[in-house]
Formats: structure tokens, sequence, C-alpha cells
């Protein structure tokens, strides 16, 4: 059908700290890249992506 596709959307954060990401929201409960701990300060979003 044109015009419908399937869609999926995942959630990232981004790290307060030094601004790493995106991170995976499931995964990821501390940035990699400096070991701060996600928190009510960073960055969480959400990105839509053709499935």
């Amino acid at each position: 059908m044109p015009g419908s596709s399937s869609r999926t959307a995942t959630t990232v954060w981004y790290c307060d700290n030094c601004t790493y990401g995106p991170l995976n929201y499931t995964l990821d409960a501390y940035c990699p890249s400096c070991g701060h701990p996600r928190c009510v300060y960073c960055t969480v979003t959400t990105i839509k992506s053709r499935g």
C-alpha cells in the first residue's frame, strides 16, 4: 500500500556530563564515555526510523 510503512521508535539518551550519545535508554544506565549514571538532567528523546 503506497505511503504506509512500518516505523519503529527507539528511546535514546545523551549524557548531561559529557554530552556523549545517543545511548540506548533500555540497555545503558551509565555513560560508557565518562561513567555518569543517567539522571533527570540527561536529555532523553525518541528516534523514529523505518522498520
